[in-house]
């Protein structure tokens, strides 16, 4: 099982190996190719299995845990939730993710979850891969 904050679901849409650091990057990319085998995924609140063990998450003064960040994930949350059937909430299970992708890739096009990704530094990077096509995308 794959542990995943809501905002990093939006992540996974157009990364293409690149984050915040290295070890940020490598672990994403370690979650994609888990996704890809379909390995099934759990909303979680709070560092993932992304960020968690990362510098910056370890201490619950850490970046993982800022509000800004925590609103990020409530934000997506609320935003992803039409695109499923069952409720969205930690715990919530995802078994089929990656055939959700371009359902969700078309939505992130049009702009349904900029609001989640308004104070990312990110943004703009994302917004031009999801504008071209999301050419050389891992996921």
């Amino acid at each position: 099982m794959i542990n995943l904050r809501p905002h990093h679901l939006l992540c996974l849409l157009t990364f293409v190996g690149r984050g915040y650091s290295d070890s940020f990057a490598l672990r994403l990319l370690g979650v994609v190719e888990s996704l890809k085998r379909g390995t099934p995924a759990r909303l979680i609140a709070g560092p993932d299995s992304i960020c968690a063990g990362l510098l910056g998450c370890r201490n619950d003064d850490g970046h993982c845990r800022n509000a800004s960040v925590t609103q990020r994930d409530e934000t997506a949350l609320a935003l992803l939730q039409p695109f499923f059937e069952d409720r969205l909430e930690p715990g919530a299970e995802i078994p089929d993710l990656l055939a959700r992708r371009p359902a969700l890739r078309a939505a992130y096009r049009e702009g349904a979850f900029h609001a989640a990704c308004a104070e990312c530094p990110w943004q703009g990077f994302c917004r031009e891969i999801a504008e071209g096509g999301y050419q050389a995308t891992v996921f």
